[in-house]
């Protein structure tokens, strides 16, 4: 309840305005209760941050094709939920002022998971699905990068079915091999 209510303050509020005692009063807890857990403020805001959005998985269906589907899906979940965008947006906008916080945010959720997609990406490639010479990184950050500007140009923060599969095709299409 006191974590839901952290994220709900970091999305509405950002990191410059985040108020313990409005998370104490929306978790209807007392606000020593918030201390006894989390001393810091900084503490409480890095543990919202790991409970933002959904899950992402890593796929391996054996097809490029659909575990790009599952990802882009799956990305475009997290970064459609109005919450999660506004957080994310307002620690984007704030990390210069919190550069411990955007670090930690970095090491512990956002490297992580665009190395998942470099996962499936480098199963593709032993497949024989992706030039040798691609840059997974690269292409693991356009894929997030697409979809993180998408929701953010949308007023209801949403990713079109017709958007995923363009995105899916300009992905797939730029790793394949070329065909001698």
């Amino acid at each position: 309840m006191i974590v839901k209510a952290a994220v709900l303050e970091v999305s509405g509020h950002g990191l410059r305005n985040f108020s313990m005692s409005r998370v104490a009063e929306a978790a209807d807890v007392a606000r020593a209760t918030v201390y006894l857990r989390w001393p810091e403020k900084k503490l409480l805001i890095l543990d919202a941050l790991r409970h933002t959005g959904s899950p992402l998985r890593t796929p391996d269906t054996g097809r490029l094709r659909s575990d790009l589907e599952i990802l882009v899906d799956d990305w475009a979940a997290v970064h459609s939920d109005p919450v999660t965008s506004n957080l994310l947006a307002n620690l984007d906008a704030e990390q210069k002022h919190f550069p411990e916080i955007a670090a930690e945010y970095s090491r512990m959720i956002a490297l992580p998971a665009n190395r998942s997609i470099e996962k499936v990406l480098r199963a593709a490639r032993r497949r024989g699905e992706v030039r040798a010479d691609a840059n997974l990184k690269v292409a693991a950050r356009c894929l997030v990068g697409a979809i993180v500007l998408e929701t953010r140009l949308q007023a209801n923060h949403t990713v079109t079915a017709s958007f995923k599969r363009a995105l899916v095709d300009t992905i797939e299409t730029s790793l394949k091999p070329t065909q001698t």
